[in-house]
C-alpha cells in the first residue's frame, strides 16, 4: 500500500511514497478497521 491519491490530505506536503507491510488488521464492533503498518526496509 501507499499513501497517496486525492481528497484531503492526511501528511503535510504530501510527504514521500513509502512501501509498507501490513502487520495487523482489527475490526472494531462498530465495523471501523484498525490497521497497523511498519515500513519497509529499502
Amino acid at each position: 500500500p501507499v499513501v497517496a491519491g486525492g481528497g484531503k490530505r492526511l501528511f503535510k506536503d504530501g510527504g514521500s511514497l513509502k512501501r509498507l507491510k501490513l502487520l495487523s488488521s482489527k475490526t472494531t464492533r462498530t465495523g471501523t478497521v484498525i490497521l497497523t503498518y511498519q515500513p519497509l526496509q529499502q
